[in-house]
């Protein structure tokens, strides 16, 4: 689920609060990071059970209000959020319901706020013109909880600032969750089930990469610092946004501790780190120190990649 572009995004956030304290070490870095990603996936799992807890109170509200479903001369649609493709294979979703139970997570607390969400969706123009449709095919079923959970869910202003006042993991997860819940969502036409994605792609991996990135840029600060210092021109290194100079370390880091990752991608990936979280010219400043600090190492051999098309 989460790619490496990914972990680097939540490794500098670390770094750069570690950066930022008095009172950090690598260790709470490295835990901190490793506990905002599985806030990552809490919330992934949160906004794929949102809908069946719409479909449920649905259940309520026909049952509650029963007679309004039916007249004298017909029968009202069949039509129903519980009757959906997309939401019956998440109701049917051991793998949801089990990880959502093994991590402790669900709407419970927040009950009277899913139904505040769930009152403007059934009172939407979306919902009613559903109910009217005439036995949808599954495409348009699936077209029917892409738009409901944009509407709703994805660009609801209301929904996205409870999230973030719940938790302050999730205001900068939320779009890409959002992405991974539409895959989720898609998945329903094309399997049996619907494909609950893993948190990690190859959890020891990357939890090594996690924990290389975050003691080596940590444990070689000085080191660091002089590799960049020497190639600096007419600049002050403590004129250089803080910012920046993280993610050259970073860079370092993993051109030199992570044999697997080619130098080129990891200057490319870093370079587009600092578009994402820096000033405008940070790219061109960052290519051009890194370009003349990796020559010096590999001068100096300090350059070891291994592996297919890795070594150089």
């Amino acid at each position: 689920m989460l790619s490496r572009h990914h972990l680097r995004q939540r490794i500098l956030q670390g770094l750069y609060a570690y950066y930022q304290s008095n009172e950090a070490s690598a260790a709470v870095t490295e835990k901190n990071i490793l506990f905002g990603i599985e806030r990552y996936y809490d919330l992934y799992l949160l906004l794929l059970d949102i809908f069946r807890e719409f479909a449920h109170l649905e259940y309520l509200y026909r049952k509650d209000v029963q007679a309004n479903f039916h007249t004298k001369k017909r029968t009202v649609s069949p039509n129903s959020l519980q009757s959906n493709l997309v939401i019956g294979k998440l109701s049917c979703s051991k793998t949801l319901s089990e990880r959502m139970k093994k991590r402790g997570i669900s709407w419970q607390e927040d009950f009277d706020f899913v139904k505040q969400i769930f009152y403007k969706l059934r009172t939407s123009a979306e919902y009613n013109e559903y109910l009217k449709s005439d036995n949808p095919e599954a495409k348009l079923q699936l077209d029917f909880i892409l738009r409901l959970f944009k509407k709703f869910i994805q660009k609801n202003d209301f929904f996205v600032n409870h999230l973030e006042e719940k938790n302050i993991y999730w205001a900068d997860s939320f779009p890409f969750c959002c992405e991974m819940v539409v895959k989720a969502f898609k998945s329903c036409l094309t399997n049996d089930e619907v494909v609950i994605q893993d948190l990690l792609r190859d959890p020891i991996e990357d939890r090594e990469y996690i924990h290389k990135m975050v003691f080596e840029t940590i444990n070689n600060d000085t080191y660091w610092v002089s590799l960049i210092t020497n190639r600096l021109k007419n600049w002050d290194m403590d004129r250089i946004a803080m910012m920046d100079v993280i993610l050259m370390k970073m860079a370092l880091t993993e051109i030199v501790y992570i044999e697997t990752v080619p130098v080129k991608v990891s200057i490319d990936e870093y370079i587009e780190l600092s578009k994402e979280y820096s000033t405008p010219k940070s790219n061109l400043f960052i290519n051009g120190v890194i370009d003349k600090v990796v020559l010096d190492l590999r001068n100096q051999n300090k350059i070891a990649k291994t592996g297919r098309g890795l070594i150089e």
